[in-house]
């Protein structure tokens, strides 16, 4: 689902005509959680 999460995130800053990196910090074993750092540029 974490790829998910980064197109809804690059489509919400697409949509307000933002310009963003998206980086996958940490993803645990098991898959459930996933922390992402999110960059205006």
């Amino acid at each position: 689902m974490a790829d998910v999460a980064i197109g809804l995130i690059k489509g919400c800053a697409a949509y307000y005509n933002e310009t963003i990196e998206v980086e996958t910090l940490k993803v645990t074993e098991n898959v459930q959680h996933t922390d992402f750092r999110i960059t205006k540029k």
